[in-house]
């Protein structure tokens, strides 16, 4: 039940208070300081990010840098196949034309021998 208002119980229940509160305090302070630590880490790496970029992007710009190299040593290759065939094509019709001259020729040549 209830017990009496004496100078001993209002000591122990005014001490209660105190210890609570100063718990209370304590971990108020412990927590703001962690929120503080945490915001200059957030502002720090905000700042590290906008002058040295995020890896993320450096990633993408080297993959980039490679994709490009390795396009244009492709487009290189290939477009020096591309000149090889238009030259071959060239010859091939060079010899079909040559091919077509000479069948004419014989055939007329046949043609005046019967």
């Amino acid at each position: 039940g209830k017990q009496a208002v004496t100078k001993r119980n209002v000591f122990v229940a005014w001490w209660k208070v105190a210890i609570t509160e100063k718990a209370d305090r304590l971990l108020a302070r412990l927590a703001t300081k962690r929120h503080a630590h945490y915001l200059k880490a957030r502002v720090l790496a905000a700042w590290y990010r906008s002058v040295h970029g995020s890896r993320a992007e450096r990633f993408v710009e080297r993959a980039n840098q490679r994709l490009k190299v390795v396009t244009s040593e492709i487009i290189t290759r290939y477009e020096g196949e591309l000149d090889k065939l238009k030259a071959h094509i060239r010859a091939l019709d060079a010899q079909l034309a040559d091919g077509r001259r000479r069948r004419a020729a014989l055939e007329d040549e046949l043609r005046r021998t019967l």
